[in-house]
């Protein structure tokens, strides 16, 4: 196994921007989604307008935090799960966006993507990896 070539195929400049625009209009679309689902749980568990559900909606799916504090209990219990769930979805959009650009990156620098490759450059650090049937020890050297 030594010595073996990894040969992983770098996408085209042309198939990076089709990859990277086809993500940003999937992020765009749970955007909007979230962005509506925000607005609706406002609306509905506060006594608050539908432009002020947006401005609390928005602000808090962008991290800024809720301009309003709600004044209800069922406006509160939203406010919360509506927090954790902007945060998970901030974190998938923004791994779904950088998805395309990283995986160019990774595959410019021939990074493994197999398990076999993953596992022997876990065992590089032994004198013997018995799955590649290497030995790692210097010439002259006693075992």
């Amino acid at each position: 196994m030594q010595g073996k070539i990894i040969k992983v195929r770098v996408p085209s400049k042309t198939a990076l921007w089709n990859r990277l625009w086809k993500n940003v209009a999937w992020a765009g679309l749970i955007l909007f989604v979230s962005l509506g689902i925000g607005m609706v749980g406002y609306h509905m568990s506060c006594p608050i307008s539908w432009v002020q559900a947006f401005l609390n909606a928005s602000m808090i799916l962008t991290g800024m935090g809720p301009v309003d504090n709600p004044s209800t209990d069922g406006g509160k219990i939203f406010s919360g799960l509506y927090a954790i769930y902007s945060g998970i979805i901030f974190l998938g959009m923004s791994a779904i966006v950088l998805a395309p650009a990283m995986h160019r990156i990774m595959a410019g620098l021939h990074v493994p993507i197999d398990d076999e490759d993953n596992e022997q450059a876990r065992n590089t650090d032994r004198k013997y990896n018995p799955k590649a049937g290497v030995s790692h020890r210097k010439p002259g050297e006693k075992p």
